[in-house]
């Protein structure tokens, strides 16, 4: 016990998790005796676990707009996310609610989800994933739409992605026979044919990258 003057303390150390209930009383030389009324304390030293369900650490070709979550917290308080490591964060919501109708950007994203109790414990967890929805630019380089007296003709293309362009092909067909293009001055694309026919010919050019975005819109007569 320490006291000082009329007032009188005494310190409790070591204490686990959980609830407490605690009282004083007091009594004189003459026998009097009064108590306190009952209070309640409760110790919460454990900080929350949180984990990200979706999205993933991964690679997706359409706009995440999702994140889900699961935690585990006996006194949870509040959970936010953030999409810049705390520099903007998302308005406190009750925890267990998952957040919808969200926009990703084009390229490296990552999402925090923070949780903290009612004792004012907290934690975080990250996840970072990639997204690619654009396909490949495509300038048509050659040939251009002109006459020309030779049936070797050289397609090129110069084709551009956020990714990795993955190939490059053009038909004469509307796709019904492909022929292969090679990089070979990075970011341009070619072939040479040796055996074009005469008569006007229509050619579309298609590329697409890594995820297998593909951009079929490209066309020259």
């Amino acid at each position: 016990d320490n006291s000082d003057g009329d007032l009188y303390w005494e310190n409790k150390t070591g204490l686990g998790n959980g609830t407490y209930n605690f009282y004083a009383w007091i009594n004189d030389s003459s026998g009097n005796f009064n108590s306190t009324s009952t209070r309640t304390v409760t110790v919460d030293i454990i900080y929350p676990t949180v984990s990200i369900v979706y999205p993933q650490n991964t690679d997706y070709t359409v706009n995440v707009s999702q994140l889900n979550y699961t935690y585990t917290e006996t006194n949870p308080n509040k959970c936010w996310w953030s999409n810049s490591s705390g520099a903007w964060n998302s308005s406190p919501q009750t925890c267990g609610t998952n957040w919808t109708d969200l926009i990703s950007i084009e390229g490296p994203n990552t999402w925090t989800v923070y949780m903290n109790d009612t004792a004012g414990n907290e934690n975080s967890t990250s996840v970072t994933f990639n997204k690619d929805t654009a396909y490949p630019a495509v300038t048509i380089n050659s040939p251009l739409n002109q006459t020309y007296d030779t049936n070797s003709i050289t397609f090129n293309v110069t084709a551009t992605d956020g990714s990795d362009v993955d190939n490059c092909w053009y038909s004469l067909t509307a796709g019904s026979y492909n022929y292969s293009m090679t990089e070979t001055n990075p970011p341009e694309w070619d072939n040479t044919n040796a055996s074009m026919t005469q008569g006007s010919h229509t050619v579309n050019f298609y590329c697409n990258d890594s995820y297998n975005n593909l951009n079929d819109t490209e066309q020259d007569t």
